[in-house]
């Protein structure tokens, strides 16, 4: 997981622009138990891309993996649902 958040790392030095690289960085972060970076990297996602519904997947994921209780999520879950990102995202 280190050697991915590497080469996300590296990506995002030559194009510091881009969206998807910070939501793989949130991503590797949350699967790393690296919660305070998760964070970090969906704020820097949400101001980079604010009107992108992946905002949501983000949060619900850093929600879950933090152990969030059933309301949280559940509120989480529909306001993806409702963004239309399951469909884009395979969940």
């Amino acid at each position: 997981m280190m050697r991915a958040r590497d080469v996300l790392l590296t990506a995002y030095d030559k194009s510091p622009i881009g969206r998807m690289i910070i939501y793989r960085l949130a991503e590797v972060a949350v699967r790393t138990k690296s919660f305070d970076e998760a964070k970090e990297y969906y704020q820097e996602f949400v101001e980079i891309a604010p009107h992108d519904n992946l905002k949501y997947v983000l949060k619900y994921e850093i929600s879950k993996a933090q152990g969030a209780d059933i309301g949280t999520l559940y509120w989480h879950f529909r306001r993806t649902q409702r963004a239309g990102v399951f469909r884009r995202v395979g969940i």
